[in-house]
């Protein structure tokens, strides 16, 4: 439906709402109509590289590089990579601190090891599984989330695999199921409920024009050391 037959026009139509919250990037032509009808709004999450529109973000290639640059550091150069192209923001800006974190270390990027069709648990274990087919395996994978990574740890453990003793995974988020699973998994902590609070704090003071910073970045670097990462020789 258009955003003029939509349920959201209606209700900025009758002044039912001062301000919006969206998570996540919204289509152009909708920023584009919010924009028009003059209402404030902040998106949380912002995957792009050059916001046009207020937003709470992190920084992910920052994220996957700190990620990737502790398995190097463990002793791992033989890295994959699984990664959501369908957001293709977010997949371009983790995949880049995945290569930059290799480049810095020497290390070539294998596009043996790069899957990017990764879009829930599932898909992971399809990722991983192709990973695995390639000639000469790696021996740890960085996800770009960690939903990924489990279903990628859930794949590996069904078919042998001892974790991280065979092998190692590391990811980004730090959802809750993270530090419960066996092993625990090893995830740069990417703080949702701050994103949350400065959202609202940020829409408050464009409702009531306040002068305020309208691009804020939380940490992205908080490396959570569990027991998915094994050090090798």
């Amino acid at each position: 439906n258009s955003f003029e037959n939509s349920r959201l026009a209606y209700t900025l139509s009758q002044h039912n709402a001062d301000g919006i919250i969206f998570l996540c990037d919204i289509p152009s032509e909708l920023e584009y109509s919010i924009k028009q009808t003059k209402t404030p709004f902040v998106v949380v999450d912002s995957q792009r590289s050059a916001p046009s529109h207020p937003c709470i973000r992190a920084d992910y290639k920052l994220a996957a590089y700190c990620a990737t640059k502790y398995l190097i550091e463990n002793g791992h150069n033989r890295i994959g990579f699984i990664g959501m192209e369908r957001i293709q923001d977010y997949y371009l800006h983790s995949f880049a601190g995945y290569k930059a974190a290799l480049s810095e270390a020497g290390l070539p990027v294998s596009l043996d090891w790069i899957q990017s069709d990764a879009y829930d648990e599932m898909s992971a274990k399809n990722c991983i599984a192709k990973i695995l087919e390639s000639a000469e395996r790696p021996t740890a994978v960085y996800c770009t989330g960690d939903i990924f990574a489990i279903g990628a740890m859930n794949y590996l453990q069904d078919i042998g695999f001892v974790l991280p003793d065979d092998f190692s995974v590391c990811s980004v988020d730090d959802i809750a199921l993270s530090q419960y699973y066996h092993p625990a998994l090893t995830t740069i902590r990417i703080e949702k409920s701050e994103m949350g609070i400065l959202a609202v704090n940020m829409l408050d003071n464009l409702i009531n024009k306040i002068e305020t910073e309208t691009i804020v970045t939380v940490r992205s670097d908080e490396l959570l050391i569990r027991n998915s990462v094994a050090k090798i020789d």
